[in-house]
């Protein structure tokens, strides 16, 4: 399995759900989850009321929770998803959405193909490592559309959180004891995995170079 073949992990996604997942990973795993939700809310918290929030692959909501549990009030959180299953649970999720804090509103959309007319956002949020999980066309596909969706507040931003080059033994723990999936290969940049269903998956991580040339 090498890097010429590889296409895409959104066949992966489209192929893949863990529900309640979270529960079973390693408390070193659950560290990096927790930084990066107290990193979520620092930023997040430079929000005024009115300003909007774009949360990229919501997933089971996990950003979405954490932005309203926070206290932060009167901001408009949407949350874009691809796969149909995952936006069909979110939106059930949030349809009764009583939160005094937060508007939530949740679209089927690519960030690759993102949609202009869902606006402007003053926070966009790229969690667990989402750019190292797209190939070099997709990655410059989607930063080119998050510039475009920036709105031009002073306290626009766009945050996330990807792996570092040394990464490499967080991963293995994560995608095989932890996911079940089979390594097949690693190298300087990227782990090779296969799912249990037969599903190809890459994974890339950063060095802080590479992340400046790609931003």
């Amino acid at each position: 399995m090498g890097t010429k073949r590889f296409v895409s992990n959104k066949r992966f996604w489209e192929r893949e759900s863990w529900p309640g997942i979270l529960a079973g990973l390693s408390l070193s795993f659950l560290l990096y989850l927790k930084e990066e939700q107290e990193f979520v809310l620092k930023q997040a918290n430079r929000l005024h009321a009115g300003q909007k929030v774009l949360d990229v692959g919501s997933g089971e909501g996990r950003t979405i929770d954490t932005l309203l549990a926070s206290g932060i009030g009167g901001i408009h959180v949407t949350g874009i998803d691809y796969v149909a299953a995952n936006v069909a649970q979110l939106q059930r999720k949030y349809a009764n959405n009583q939160s005094p804090n937060a508007k939530v509103s949740i679209a089927q959309a690519d960030i690759c193909t993102f949609p202009k007319e869902l606006g402007k956002f003053d926070l966009i949020i790229l969690p667990f490592n989402l750019l190292g999980n797209l190939i070099r066309l997709e990655q410059d596909a989607a930063l080119s559309n998050i510039e475009s969706a920036l709105s031009k507040a002073p306290n626009a931003r766009v945050i996330g959180s990807v792996y570092a080059e040394n990464a490499l033994p967080f991963q293995k723990e994560c995608y095989s004891e932890y996911l079940g999936f089979k390594i097949k290969k690693a190298t300087r940049n990227y782990i090779y995995c296969l799912a249990q269903s037969g599903t190809k998956f890459r994974s890339q991580r950063f060095s802080a170079q590479q992340l400046t040339d790609l931003l």
